[in-house]
């Protein structure tokens, strides 16, 4: 199997899992040019102004995610 394709088991909560979709159900609606101010960018836009405690919570979760890739790839690389 390519590394491309390998599947890692990452647990998520009911929350975080939520924000992960809803992000990236409006970045792919961006992506495909829905321009529509309730689509898309537009929506993104509004996560600038959540209350403080959800920012830290989608902060914190971000950082988890990309620690727990950083350690894969650098286990793949060779340097972990």
């Amino acid at each position: 199997m390519k590394d491309a394709e390998t599947k890692r088991p990452v647990y998520l909560s009911d929350k975080e899992l939520g924000y992960i979709e809803h992000i990236l159900c409006h970045f792919t609606d961006y992506m495909g040019g829905d321009d529509r101010p309730d689509h898309g960018w537009g929506r993104l836009k509004d996560y600038r102004n959540i209350d403080e405690a959800d920012k830290y919570f989608i902060m914190m979760m971000a950082g988890r995610l990309r620690r727990i890739y950083r350690g894969w790839r650098e286990k793949r690389q060779g340097n972990g």
